[in-house]
């Protein structure tokens, strides 16, 4: 009888164990996924401001150039321009990602339309999510390599 209890607190001794090497993988863990989350969150963030900066740019400046409508190019919006943006946004490129601006004049000519896209510049390095805006300033993203569209969820 008493070899019998022996194994069983033998068996209980190794539970306890496991136990603590599991929460140890998971004490290590946590922390390295949270910081690699706040590290995709603090490259992303810029990109979400800076479509937001673009959208407000560009209704300034289409009350400041009625004759034009929006900005044909993201240059426009830039600091030769009025200063709407900031020189760097202005590039299409800031904080790892780069920014694509298209306008659609409408058959008035004036530009009444226009899309801008952010991409990272290296998908899973300088961020993980692509972003799409147009007029509406409604932001669509995505977390696939591609090119984002306006049938992607909004953000």
């Amino acid at each position: 009888m008493g070899e019998r209890r022996s194994k069983g607190k033998s068996h209980w001794a190794w539970w306890v164990v496991g136990i603590l090497l599991v929460l140890v993988v998971v004490l290590i863990a946590i922390p390295n996924l949270l910081h690699r989350h706040l590290m995709e969150s603090r490259a992303e963030s810029p990109s979400v401001s800076s479509m937001r900066a673009i959208c407000t740019a560009n209704v300034s400046y289409e009350y400041g150039h009625p004759k034009q409508g929006y900005a044909r190019t993201l240059a426009d919006l830039g600091p030769k321009d009025g200063n709407y943006l900031d020189a760097r946004l202005a590039t299409g490129e800031k904080a790892g990602y780069r920014f694509e601006y298209t306008a659609k004049p409408g058959a008035n000519g004036l530009i009444e339309q226009y899309r801008v896209t952010a991409r990272p510049e290296r998908h899973g390095k300088t961020g993980q999510v692509s972003l799409y805006m147009d007029e509406n300033c409604e932001i669509r993203s995505t977390t696939e390599d591609r090119a984002p569209t306006a049938a992607d969820p909004k953000l």
